[in-house]
């Protein structure tokens, strides 16, 4: 659960433009070395099945490398922006580029995005990693209920279909991203899915800005009947490179795909089954990551991908590659189910960037790459045809591959966890020199059970260090949450902790974004706009299209950008609201807020919704969104937040909030700006701007020493304070205005100092 100050905003602390520094490997082998990588605060570029590559330099580093991690330094001044990954399955790029980082077929690359285009290799386009530990499992096979025995199942397979399918294919004229070819097998594709019963078959398009061209992912969608909001991708990619029918690589894949949806469509399935035909993954994994992003982006629980790609070559017969993430326990299962039942003999071949399973595993997804054991001799040529596969060995691929899909499907129960709820709420504004409570109850989710008496509280001041204090237990796991006693405007950052019986820990929020309160009497409403009327702004900048415009979106959604406003509201601000080519181009556009008056003001949270979405050009890294804000009328700006180039950047309304004084003191004559460019060649680039708010925070005035609240310090003061303490008196208002000498508590102490002051020339009150 994520409170806000304003009910709705958060920060969002991790600058995600790309910065030099120095690469390193971080091992994290449990949940506590997750934990500790996470608030190092140093952004994550790679998952790998052991860790993840970081860059960090400074401070950042000095962090890391003080953590207690094991880390190990991988490459010297670099940023993510020069970050490649291998497209090919082979080791041929390595005479081409300066590598990085190879972990089994895993290799990362350099290269420079201002003087080079990457052939064959890509940038690393995933959004927001997570840093995270997850373990892998045993199946226990016996517990395994299902509709049709898995001999009966993969009995369904037909070896025929196959070849009908990938001759069909590779008939096709090479189904090049952006061809006639690939349109028309794409369109072959639905109709296939169609013909097998299926009614939500859908073309996923995005477009490639380096290519100029549209690509099209077929996605198939079979609804589960029992747990259908959870999903088990079954994905190859149909697209072929230019000079090759593409028969093994990847028409095998694709024909799998299809087979396995066929014997599927007259079965229920308790979960949500996706036959996803992916575009463009010989262009950087393309249709992939469009994919795995927005289903991060959009919470989707994909329990499990599973990716073919190549499994046919004539020279195979027994055995093959199985490349995966950090998890394991699906893969196993394959493994298992491919010797028994069809005598292949799976082995476990670790990392693999070189096909679709990548972008979800790097989005925190548990896949697997089924590959053939003996590599093609006739990889990306003309000779890639039926004539070099072996389709009895394809047969028994796939009907490991659906024996694995369908066993996953009946025998997934959801992972369990502690959940957090708060009966009475979360505190967001705390009354000054009173402390804050708050209750909070832990309950367990599917057979996991919270630890009682493991509650904890983590909490900030003022972003000083972490403070860890236990919480009250009032019964068995309901807890009451103390932050103590603040002075007026002291920022509070806070999160909870508990454990479940197994000592696994769980916090809420992630302690990267925690919660966050300040201490006030209340707070005000300095401005506001969800832009239904003009109030002000205005527009400026460089690019010679697509600059911001106020209105209700007309795109839809077709260049990245956004199909609504954030608030549904109507109006928002976006750049070229048109339907079509809407998006930036060739320079910046920016729209400047009207002068704000934060005089006199102790300090104010700016808070609005964005939207920001890149689809990558030949130099992406210079395209992002820049929120800036200014105290002195525009004269000099201040960069408060940078979105992109990569983190949240496939769109999606996003809300974050800043405070003014972490970057410049509040005057009369603040202002904000919302920079966004499209410098780079070819880029697609798209923003939009909604709800903006800015909240002040007052406290109660008083005089201090005045603990009558007469006006003035006098003798009456002294005794009102005595007749408080000892004769059940009223309380000063408000109660610091008696702790005449500051030491954070009213005694007879500062009746004495009140008439020192008075009568015997001490020094003045000074209340806290």
């Amino acid at each position: 659960m994520r409170v806000f100050l304003n009910l709705i905003l958060t920060f969002i602390f991790l600058d995600s433009a790309a910065f030099a520094g120095d690469l390193y490997k971080v091992l994290v082998r449990n949940s506590n070395e997750a934990t500790a990588l996470r608030l190092a605060g140093i952004e994550p570029v790679v998952r790998l099945n052991d860790g993840y590559l970081v860059v960090a330099d400074g401070l950042s580093a000095e962090r890391l490398l003080s953590s207690g991690l094991s880390v190990e330094l991988v490459a010297n001044d670099i940023d993510k922006s020069q970050l490649a990954l291998d497209n090919r399955l082979d080791r041929l790029n390595t005479a081409n580029y300066p590598l990085v980082y190879e972990e089994g077929d895993l290799r990362i690359y350099r290269f420079d995005p201002a003087v080079e285009k990457p052939m064959q290799i890509a940038p690393i386009l995933t959004e927001k990693l997570e840093i995270e530990f997850k373990t892998s499992a045993s199946v226990d096979l016996s517990q395994l209920q299902a509709e049709i025995s898995l001999d009966s199942l993969i009995g369904l397979v037909r070896q025929d279909s196959l070849f009908s399918y990938t001759s069909r294919l590779q008939a096709f004229y090479r189904r090049y991203i952006g061809t006639d070819s690939n349109r028309a097998a794409a369109a072959w594709m639905v109709g296939k899915f169609q013909e097998f019963g299926y009614d939500s078959v859908l073309l996923d398009s995005f477009y490639i800005p380096t290519y100029s061209v549209w690509a099209h992912n077929v996605l198939c969608v079979k609804t589960g009947t029992v747990d259908p909001q959870h999903q088990i991708i079954v994905g190859a990619h149909r697209d072929a490179v230019s000079n090759s029918p593409g028969a093994d690589d990847n028409g095998s894949g694709t024909a799998g795909v299809l087979e396995m949806a066929r014997v599927l469509s007259g079965l229920d399935t308790k979960m949500t089954f996706v036959f996803a035909l992916f575009d463009a993954e010989e262009q950087g994994l393309l249709g992939s990551w469009n994919y795995a992003n927005a289903a991060k982006a959009r919470g989707d629980s994909i329990v499990y991908m599973f990716n073919m790609d190549m499994i046919a070559h004539f020279n195979n017969s027994t055995q093959a590659k199985l490349y995966h993430g950090p998890v394991t326990t699906y893969t196993a299962l394959w493994q298992t189910l491919a010797g028994s039942l069809v005598g292949i003999t799976g082995i476990l071949s670790g990392s693999s960037g070189g096909s679709d399973h990548y972008p979800f595993i790097q989005n925190g997804y548990e896949a697997t790459f089924a590959h053939e054991f003996n590599f093609s001799t006739v990889y990306h040529s003309p000779l890639d045809s039926t004539s070099y596969m072996n389709f009895e060995y394809m047969t028994r691929m796939v009907k490991a591959s659906l024996a694995t899909v369908y066993t996953v499907n009946n025998i997934y129960t959801p992972t369990g966890a502690v959940t957090f709820s708060y009966p009475a709420g979360i505190p967001q504004i705390i009354p000054p020199n009173q402390a804050a409570t708050f209750e909070v109850v832990t309950n367990g989710t599917y057979g996991t059970e919270p630890l009682a008496g493991s509650g904890r509280l983590h909490y900030s001041l003022n972003q000083g260090a972490y403070i860890d204090v236990s919480m009250v237990e009032l019964s068995p796991n309901h807890y009451q949450a103390v932050i103590p006693a603040q002075n007026c405007f002291t920022k509070v950052d806070f999160y909870v902790e508990a454990r479940d019986i197994e000592n696994n820990i769980y916090f809420d929020p992630d302690p990267v974004e925690p919660n966050h309160a300040i201490v006030a009497d209340a707070s005000l409403t300095v401005f506001e706009d969800n832009f239904q009327t003009h109030k002000g702004w205005t527009v400026s900048g460089t690019a010679d299209a697509g600059h911001w415009q106020r209105g209700i979106p007309l795109g839809g959604g077709l260049r990245g950008d956004p199909t609504a406003d954030y608030d549904g509201s109507g109006f928002c601000y976006l750049t070229g609201n048109a339907s079509g080519d809407s998006d930036i181009d060739n320079g910046n556009t920016l729209l400047t807020s009207p002068v704000i008056n934060l005089g006199g003001v102790n300090d104010a949270l700016i808070s609005y919704a964005r939207w920001y979405s890149n689809n990558a050009g030949n130099d992406p890294f210079n395209d992002v969104m820049i929120i800036y804000i200014s105290n002195d009328n525009g004269a000099n700006w201040t960069v408060a937040e940078t979105v992109g180039p990569s983190q949240q950047a496939s769109g999606g309304w996003y809300t974050h909030s800043f405070w003014v004084s972490d970057f410049v003191s509040p005057t009369a004559n603040m202002r904000i700006r919302f920079e966004a460019s499209d410098y780079g060649l070819g880029s697609v680039v798209e923003a939009g701007v909604d709800a903006v708010s800015i909240l002040s925070f007052e406290c109660a005035s008083y005089i201090c020493g005045d603990a009558n609240g007469s006006g003035s310090v006098n003798i009456l003061d002294a005794t009102f304070i005595i007749n408080y303490l000892y004769k059940s008196g009223a309380a000063p208002s408000p109660p610091e205005s008696a702790d005449a000498n500051g030491n954070g508590s009213t005694n007879i102490l500062d009746a004495t100092y009140i008439l020192t002051y008075l009568y015997k020339s001490g020094p003045e009150p000074i209340c806290p």
